[in-house]
């Protein structure tokens, strides 16, 4: 019941900042795949497909992010835009 009422109070803000026009910017460094990631980007895929104003910028190694997106479950990642920034 409580992760209900999260997900509803979720929902309840994102609605409140589109219909003023705003965005919300998630800006994760070092990500990592575990279930707190994964949970995340599976509400994360959810609000994008119900049109949320919701953005996500995700940095670390390369390894760290191609084994989150190789995740069954979040195949939407592989798919996402992305800007790789090699060493200079």
């Amino acid at each position: 019941m409580i992760l209900w009422k999260k997900k509803l109070c979720f929902v309840i803000f994102f609605e409140k900042l589109k219909n003023k026009g705003k965005k919300v910017l998630f800006i994760i460094d070092e990500i990592i795949n575990n279930s707190y990631v994964k949970v995340f980007a599976s509400n994360f895929q959810i609000y994008i497909t119900q049109n949320y104003p919701v953005y996500l910028v995700m940095a670390s190694l390369f390894d760290n992010i191609s084994n989150l997106q190789n995740e069954k479950s979040l195949t939407f990642l592989y798919r996402a835009p992305k800007n790789f920034s090699g060493t200079t």
